[in-house]
């Protein structure tokens, strides 16, 4: 924020629940300070709102001081010419109203305000107040519920004031700054979660869930109206994608929508069985009275969003599936946030199971989580019923039939039906299967459905001999693989960023369940895509969702061809023809994609979801190329550039990684660009680790203190950082952070206790040479930890839980270490990572894509987080490589041809 009334302001904060206590506060890092204003910034306390001044910031983070009782607090601002100014703030609004006051000697001007108003000027107040020019204005006051003690809550939200440092423009902008719940939908809203007053709901208010440990908020109750309101809409629609920010809470959204699903299920059967029960009455609102038992609107009643989710959803299981690593969050999250039954005195189901969770964690079992039942996998599949087929009695298939000698059953059922005869294949439920799983949610991982979907995965088990026949051809046996036999009603793709690719295994197996043939006379399956970052290159990224969810009618074709319109428009910043594609574009997702983020309008009144922490406080460095490494680094540059002229090749430098693949020398020069040492190293030795996990088994080497002089990093290690002032900054920042000082933030209040560092990079190799070298020049000062791919997910998840841990208690005065761990953005920058216990984030060299970053960042600015948080950005200059990734990454789906055209790197090439 720019030129805020406040900022630079040293003040106190009164207490009004606490008489005569006060502490003294700044807001700002005293970069300028007035002269009327009396400096004593060494005893101030700082309140880490980072740029961001609102009223709720400002109340949690003087929380000591107004106790849980506070609802308000003064601001007593030391004034050199008039003694002091005063001022009470008790809401956003009258936060908001000292915007326009300003410390001016000479000037006191009183303000009358209403009743309702708390922006109140105390006896020796001298603040100018000017008179506002639009007598028709909106009120400068208006009424919030106050905050109350509502035990452990998902996610927080309050009124903002300031945009968020996040990128606004293209599709995602466009769906941020929407409001879309405002005016009748906010009532609309507060009819259907059955709550009491639509005035008074604000961005603080929660709705308790029934069968979860906490509440939602405000904004993830707005969700799951708006799918509702869309569901009816848009019958066709096949699923939803939830591209809300980093942090707001979609994973506990989506056991949200799942556990609604289950009480609209208990619901209908309560209708079928108890109708004297659902008696709508003036008594009770003209609503039914059901509704105020469950406290959310009863089936029965028009527009119910339970009654949409039971026509819509399937009555079947769930599957979540996600990168592995990201599969022990759905874990946390079931046992954190799920009853395992309903409670409640009066809850007419009280004592139901709320839903069950499984992890499918190897080929053929499920292992229960918390009070789930033991059921085995084989249960939750259907069984094929497959005609009697022999050599003699070969059934006719039709002539499109796949030629290879092994099929899925679903296949085969395809070329029966659609042969001569029309023969069908059959399924049936499990035997064993039974209602409790259909209230059930089986966690898995990508890469074992992916497994489970292909029929070259199946075992001999479950693979029969058949026998088919096409026209004018003799019969010839076939295996026909009994794989793939889910049938579940809700499919749950998080990180959906990575699910792309039509012809990837795990596309292939998800679009198989929509392409075939309906099973048990079920609806296909309803799909839900979580994603922060959905369009990580370009926008095709998002064709595998919409070719889902905009399956019937056609859509997808539309929704795909306003996409890449906007793709190739892109390099045209600010045209009207870029403007009129990017527009064409955001209504062709508008229906199926919900966006929102700290920036994002809701309600009425000017509110504003917010982001749970604020973005951190970026601090650049940039560093030049050492000069003796610019030759050897020019001619690997021209070794790519001959590679690509060789072979012809026609360059779009928003996808470039596929086509330096088979070229010789890229992989060294982009893992050189912010580790330059890396092509000193390789030219020394050219055996040097850099690939194909030979660091990681360097590190293993370097960490066995009887194998650490066969490290070759450690070896090189002088040769690695020559002449390389990056590693120095990096040391710097690490020793002051063990100090409890913010490197390059001399007046930023010292810390008591070690401040603790993430680092993340781009590559293993650069992970490396950071590591080791911390490690050799700080590791009096620092516990170093390098987490890589070697690491396993559930190994790095219980190594970061006792890191967590073991920094809670470290003290400066006692010597006491910081605590720096140093992973990859791919590892470390996407699920639920644990790295709020470090409140300063390395970046060193650049993100292959920007969502990286944006994931990355969403690790350590997040629920959780109770300091400010900063980070370094270690810019490296005259690295082409980086310098291509920077331009890509600014521009996201588009690249910026003018520059790229002057590369060293692109000279001679053409560029599309």
């Amino acid at each position: 924020m720019q030129g805020h009334p406040l900022d630079n302001f040293i003040f106190t904060v009164g207490s009004t629940n606490r008489q005569g206590h006060s502490r003294l506060h700044t807001l700002s890092e005293f970069l300028t300070l007035p002269d009327s204003i009396v400096t004593r910034h060494q005893d101030a306390k700082p309140i880490p709102i980072g740029r961001r001044y609102t009223f709720g910031r400002l109340r949690d983070a003087v929380k000591e001081e107004l106790g849980d009782a506070g609802k308000g607090f003064e601001f007593i601002v030391p004034n050199a010419a008039q003694g002091e100014a005063r001022f009470k703030v008790h809401d956003q609004a009258s936060l908001s109203r000292t915007g326009g006051q300003k410390p001016e000697p000479g000037k006191a001007h009183g303000h009358t305000c209403s009743s309702k108003s708390e922006a109140q000027g105390g006896p020796t107040t001298g603040i100018y107040i000017p008179e506002t020019t639009e007598p028709d204005g909106p009120p400068w006051v208006h009424t919030t519920t106050p905050r109350e003690d509502r035990g452990k809550a998902a996610a927080e939200a309050v009124i903002a004031t300031e945009d968020d440092d996040e990128d606004t423009d293209g599709i995602l902008g466009f769906l941020r700054r929407k409001n879309l719940i405002k005016g009748d939908k906010v009532r609309a809203l507060a009819w259907t979660f059955n709550i009491d007053n639509a005035d008074t709901m604000d961005m603080d208010t929660t709705w308790k869930v029934p069968g979860m440990l906490s509440e939602a908020t405000i904004s993830q109750c707005g969700f799951v109206y708006e799918l509702g309101l869309r569901l009816r809409e848009e019958t066709s629609m096949q699923g939803i994608y939830n591209a809300d920010g980093v942090g707001c809470g979609k994973t506990f959204t989506t056991f949200m929508l799942l556990v609604l699903r289950r009480l609209a299920s208990l619901t209908s059967q309560h209708l079928k069985e108890h109708p004297d029960e659902h008696i709508w009455s003036v008594e009770n609102g003209g609503r039914c009275a059901f509704t105020q038992s469950i406290g959310i609107q009863c089936v029965c009643e028009k527009n119910s969003i339970l009654e949409v989710l039971l026509d819509r959803l399937p009555n079947s299981y769930s599957v979540v599936t996600a990168p592995i690593a990201v599969a022990s969050v759905w874990e946390d999250h079931y046992i954190d946030f799920i009853e395992p039954v309903f409670t409640g005195a009066n809850f007419p189901f009280r004592g139901e199971p709320v839903l069950h969770a499984y992890n499918w964690h190897d080929k053929t079992s499920l292992r229960p989580l918390g009070q789930s039942p033991h059921l085995s996998l084989a249960s939750f599949m259907v069984e094929p019923i497959l005609p009697r087929m022999s050599k003699s009695n070969a059934r006719r298939v039709h002539k499109d039939a796949p030629a290879r000698s092994r099929w899925t059953v679903d296949e085969l059922g395809e070329a029966l039906e659609n042969g001569p005869n029309a023969t069908q294949v059959s399924f049936r439920p499990h035997h064993a299967f039974t209602p409790q799983h259909s209230m059930s949610l089986i966690i898995v991982g990508r890469e074992r459905l992916s497994l489970y979907a292909s029929s070259t995965g199946t075992p001999d088990s479950d693979v029969v001999e058949c026998w088919v026949k096409t026209a004018g051809k003799p019969a010839r046996a076939v295996e026909v693989a009994k794989c793939f036999l889910l049938d579940p009603s809700v499919i749950i793709c998080d990180e959906a960023q990575e699910y792309k690719g039509k012809d990837s295994k795990i596309a292939k197996a998800l679009l198989g369940l929509w392409q075939r043939k309906e099973r048990l006379q079920q609806a296909a399956p309803f799909a839900v895509f979580l994603s922060a970052t959905p369009a990580i290159k370009d926008l095709s990224d998002l064709e595998m969702a919409s070719s889902i969810i905009n399956r019937q009618q056609g859509r997808h074709a539309k929704v795909m061809a306003a996409l890449r319109l906007a793709d190739r428009h892109s390099n045209e910043r600010n045209s009207p023809s870029y403007i009129d594609a990017i527009r064409a574009a955001c209504r062709a997702v508008d229906m199926w994609m919900i966006s929102r983020a700290g920036y994002s309008p809701m309600l009425d009144q000017g509110c504003r979801i917010s982001a749970l922490h604020p973005p951190p406080e970026t601090i650049a460095k940039a560093f030049d190329t050492p000069q003796e490494l610019r030759r050897a680094l020019g001619e690997t540059i021209d070794k790519v550039r001959g590679g690509m002229v060789e072979h012809n090749v026609r360059v779009d430098p928003a996808a470039f990684e596929h086509v330096m693949m088979s070229v010789k020398g890229a992989d060294l020069m982009l893992k050189a660009g912010s580790v330059p040492g890396l092509q000193a190293c390789v030219t020394a030795d050219s055996n040097f680790p850099y690939s194909m996990g030979r660091v990681e088994e360097d590190i293993q080497a370097y960490n066995d203190m009887r194998r650490r002089r066969d490290s070759a990093y450690f070896q090189k290690l002088d040769l690695l950082t020559r002449n390389d002032p990056m590693f120095v900054a990096m040391a710097n920042i690490v020793s002051q952070a063990s100090q409890g000082k913010v490197a390059s933030k001399p007046h930023h209040q010292v810390s008591s206790s070690p401040l603790h560092v993430i680092l993340f990079t781009q590559h293993p190799c650069n992970a490396a040479a950071a590591y080791i070298y911390l490690r050799e020049n700080c590791g009096r000062r620092a516990d170093v930890v390098c987490l890589l791919s070697d690491t396993k997910p559930a190994a790095r998840a219980e190594k970061l839980g006792e890191l967590r841990r073991s920094s809670q208690g470290r003290r400066v005065d006692k010597g006491d270490k910081s605590i720096i761990v140093i992973t990859t953005f791919r590892l470390g920058g996407f699920g639920l990572n644990d790295f709020v216990f470090c409140n300063l984030m390395i970046q060193l060299g650049e993100p292959q894509t920007q969502a990286g970053l944006i994931q990355a960042i969403g690790r350590v600015a997040r629920r959780g987080q109770t300091k400010k948080t900063f980070r370094f950005y270690l810019k490296r200059e005259g690295s082409e490589s980086e310098e291509l990734l920077r331009i890509r990454n600014e521009r996201r789906t588009g690249v910026c041809h003018e520059q790229l055209g002057q590369m060293r790197l692109f000279q001679g090439l053409t560029l599309h």
